[in-house]
């Protein structure tokens, strides 16, 4: 099955889209996939950092509390508060950074709880200072009750910490196959796109050699055609289907005295007797209803100077790629020797002439 080369270039023009299209898909997946890793990396690093601030802070608030029960200073007793303030609102920026995991909010809900424990541990032991004395509140903060409290804290932290870190590295590895997998379909893709412009360059090359040689055959063709046309002793003329002159050769400008410039666009009927245009017309109506012309008949032309030469046509439909009608060539010989010395002429004369040879054999 023949393909043209229009349907070729449309087909890898297509194909080439439609690499481009996946090229695209998978540029936006990968892109979208590192956007998203990204994003996981810094919320990862925000949370870490956020934690890491909790067990800072209530250090902190213990060093003050300690300096405080030492000294008696209350300005450290503004330092412990502050402290606690600012774990409060680390928690709170973690909550807000977790959302999407049930199982971190609840170990940030238990670490909520032992910081509140561990805060109200150290200011109970400081209100024992300011009522009991250094003494009393030197043995509380020997126990182990806020010792346990920072160690649970830290604890919590690190499994919360932890936590984050191994969602950061499920996300990385998921990333990196996915990235894995949008390099090997831009490869695959763009190798594909190249093959498939390669052969479709060369096939398109093939076409365009093929159809410039058939050009290059046609040119010919009808450069031998026009020099047959122009050349030929006998009159040639084309005319569409309703009569009208869309070309003439220079015998037939010779033949009828009649300018090339001046014939063309003029109807048949304009170069002939009445008469003759009627038979054309008529002979017309039936060829074209059975699509065959005669093969040969009599007519008579005017010239310019108003002479008439008597004529035989030779007709004949010219026909597009489908096999239908557009033109009609017509030959056109001066039998105007014939009719001076006598000679038969088609159809007419004939049976004019023959009566008159079998009176005279009789």
């Amino acid at each position: 099955m023949h393909v043209s080369a229009e349907k070729k270039i449309t087909v890898g023009f297509g194909v080439a889209l439609l690499m481009l299209s996946l090229l695209s898909a998978a540029s936006y997946w990968s892109t979208t996939s590192l956007v998203k890793t990204t994003g996981w990396v810094t919320h990862t690093r925000e949370v870490l950092d956020e934690l890491d601030e909790v067990p800072l802070q209530l250090a902190r608030a213990e060093t003050a509390q300690r300096t405080y029960l030492l000294t008696g200073d209350e300005q450290f007793l503004v330092s412990c508060q502050a402290a606690e303030a600012a774990t409060q609102h680390e928690i709170a920026d973690a909550r807000k950074l977790i959302t999407e995991s049930p199982a971190q909010q609840q170990r940030l809900d238990t670490l909520a709880f032992h910081v509140q424990e561990g805060f109200a541990a150290l200011q109970w032991t400081m209100h024992i200072r300011q009522g009991q004395g250094l003494k009393a509140a030197a043995q509380d903060v020997l126990g182990e009750k806020s010792r346990k409290v920072v160690d649970d804290v830290e604890g919590l932290t690190q499994a919360i910490e932890t936590a984050e870190r191994d969602l950061l590295q499920r996300q990385l590895v998921k990333a990196d196959r996915s990235a894995t997998h949008t390099i090997a379909v831009i490869l695959a893709s763009s190798l594909v796109a190249v093959c498939i412009v390669i052969v479709a360059g060369l096939l398109v090359r093939r076409d365009l050699t093929q159809r410039k040689c058939a050009e290059e055959t046609l040119q010919k063709s009808e450069e031998r055609y026009r020099s047959l046309f122009e050349t030929a002793r006998e009159g040639i003329a084309t005319f569409t289907g309703d009569g009208t002159i869309t070309s003439v050769n220079q015998g037939l400008e010779a033949m009828i005295q009649w300018p090339r410039e001046e014939l063309l666009g003029r109807h048949y009927r304009e170069i002939s007797t009445p008469d003759s245009a009627a038979r054309w017309e008529e002979r017309l109506r039936r060829a074209l209803a059975v699509e065959r012309l005669p093969s040969l008949y009599e007519a008579e032309l005017v010239r310019k100077d108003g002479r008439v030469v008597p004529v035989e046509v030779q007709a004949s439909f010219l026909r597009n790629k489908d096999g239908d009608p557009v033109e009609i060539l017509a030959l056109f010989r001066d039998v105007t020797m014939k009719v001076d010395i006598g000679l038969p002429r088609r159809d007419t004369d004939l049976q004019a002439i023959q009566p008159k040879r079998l009176s005279s054999q009789r």
